[in-house]
């Protein structure tokens, strides 16, 4: 018993690689949930709120925000941009600037014949951009 033959030596030497490939695997699993953890922790400081919800609904109680037909009745009516959508930019603008950004107008983007919409573009980008 105190002789391992060949095949048992190729057996232990491959349940101690595995086992160690695993811990530390498991290792830095832990490693990059608490470096996660830390940095959504510090950017949530930095915010002070949790997210956007919370960010529009205290804006929305603390303040009433601006009135979208008076600042973009025009180029609403233009370009048939509904109320309801500027109203969701002008409350997206207001929760992250803040007041002192006022909103001259509001306009659909101008696209050139043939090219990509901001939606697909954003798309293609995210889907090749480097590691």
């Amino acid at each position: 018993m105190g002789e391992m033959s060949t095949g048992q030596i190729a057996i232990v030497i491959l349940t101690t690689g595995l086992v160690i490939v695993f811990a530390v695997l498991v290792l830095l699993i832990l490693i990059i949930k608490l470096y996660s953890t830390a940095v959504h922790t510090a950017q949530k400081k930095r915010r002070g709120t949790d997210d956007i919800e919370t960010t529009v609904a205290s804006v929305s109680q603390r303040h009433s925000l601006p009135s979208p037909e008076p600042v973009s009745a025009a180029p609403a009516a233009a370009n048939d941009i509904s109320p309801e959508i500027v109203t969701a930019i002008c409350a997206a603008v207001y929760a992250l600037y803040g007041e002192e950004t006022p909103i001259l107008s509001v306009r659909r983007a101008a696209t050139r014949t043939g090219s990509r919409s901001a939606w697909r573009q954003a798309g293609a980008y995210s889907n090749t951009r480097p590691f």
